[in-house]
């Protein structure tokens, strides 16, 4: 059923059927519109309503009006909502999949926190044993020497040998040039400077005037890293 849109003396109405529109009084100065046109015409240019507008002359010139509003609102707004159906949904998963990564990466975190926390606690009590233990992973050691006839040693090679994992940054060692008789005839010392870490080092003591062995000891160990 044809419906029509009718504009006359500043008013709009519509959508009428042509039987409601035969109940209005029609000025021959009206504009109609029905789907099927392109604008907006005169009353007297439709046939069917020419017959019962009532004449009025001069008729207003032709205006081109827009399609009725209320009709391309609710067309829009029906298209609107079926768009956005669906959003909803999509924000509610976005919103999980975003929380699940957060716990996760919050626990992962957490856990990377504890574990590094407990490896530094370790390290540090082995650290502190070591500290404790340092005279029995460094050792002094007596190397070859030679003995001088009428008596005394030349060349006399110390040995010093590091067992532990970190750098020695001073070691002093007494070296003890010993008599026949067992007697003490002389000490001396020798100094090791910055010894790595698993490294064994050699160096040359004074050489003495007397003396038929050599003994040595560690005197003093300092070490930044163990705090020494």
């Amino acid at each position: 059923m044809k419906e029509y849109y009718i504009n006359q003396n500043g008013k709009q109405e519509g959508p009428l059927t042509f039987e409601e529109l035969q109940k209005i009084k029609i000025n021959s100065t009206a504009m109609v519109w029905h789907e099927g046109l392109n604008e907006w015409v005169l009353a007297t240019e439709i046939p069917e309503i020419n017959e019962i507008a009532k004449k009025t002359p001069p008729p207003l010139p032709k205006q081109s009006n827009p399609l009725p509003v209320q009709n391309i609102r609710s067309v829009n707004h029906d298209f609107s909502k079926s768009k956005r159906k669906p959003l909803p949904w999509l924000i509610i998963i976005v919103l999980a999949i975003l929380t699940m990564f957060f716990i996760f990466k919050y626990k992962e975190q957490r856990s990377f926190s504890q574990n590094l926390a407990s490896f530094v606690d370790v390290q540090q009590e082995q650290k502190a044993r070591d500290r404790q233990n340092i005279r029995q992973m460094v050792n002094a050691s007596v190397g070859k020497f030679k003995r001088i006839f009428l008596g005394g040693i030349t060349d006399c090679e110390i040995r010093l040998t590091n067992n532990s994992d970190y750098t020695l940054d001073f070691v002093e060692v007494r070296v003890d040039y010993i008599r026949k008789n067992g007697t003490i005839w002389q000490s001396s010392r020798v100094v090791f400077i910055d010894v790595a870490p698993r490294a064994i080092l050699g160096l040359h003591a004074p050489n003495s005037e007397m003396g038929a062995e050599v003994n040595c000891e560690i005197v003093e160990i300092k070490s930044s890293e163990l705090g020494l």
